[in-house]
């Protein structure tokens, strides 16, 4: 399958105009950075493009911050688990730190550590969320 074709279909909305965004962000705060779960699945099953989830090997509110102000938007929200939300063009982008969890007993709420993108994925409940696409090897200057 040729993901970049997929990417500038009309379903991919406004994320092909993101990506170069997403890309120099990571380069210039050198934090690896990947879209991940239902935004990777909807570009392969060709459907509409609603909402955006990237996952950041460290700090996900320098990238958030950076992000909204290179795009010109506002980070909407944030959690104590490292997590941010932006809305732009309609989208929706939820920015989430890589990260590893511990739950010192059931139905706690966890104890959260910055980890990589291997350890974000293997928490994930979900077979979806195990998708995953390197926003730096997106886009070539």
């Amino acid at each position: 399958m040729n993901i970049s074709k997929e990417l500038h279909s009309q379903n991919a909305g406004s994320l092909p105009k993101l990506i170069p965004s997403l890309s120099s962000v990571s380069k210039q705060l050198d934090i690896p950075a990947f879209l991940v779960g239902g935004v990777v699945r909807d570009l392969i099953l060709g459907r509409t493009i609603l909402d955006i989830d990237v996952v950041v090997e460290g700090d996900s509110k320098a990238y958030a911050e950076t992000l909204a102000q290179l795009i010109g938007a506002e980070a909407i929200a944030k959690s104590q688990f490292g997590t941010h939300k932006i809305k732009t063009d309609g989208l929706i982008l939820d920015i989430a730190m890589a990260r590893t969890e511990q739950y010192s007993r059931a139905g706690a709420l966890p104890k959260v550590r910055s980890g990589t993108i291997e350890e974000d994925l293997l928490r994930s409940l979900f077979s979806v969320d195990l998708l995953q696409w390197c926003l730096i090897s997106l886009w070539v200057e």
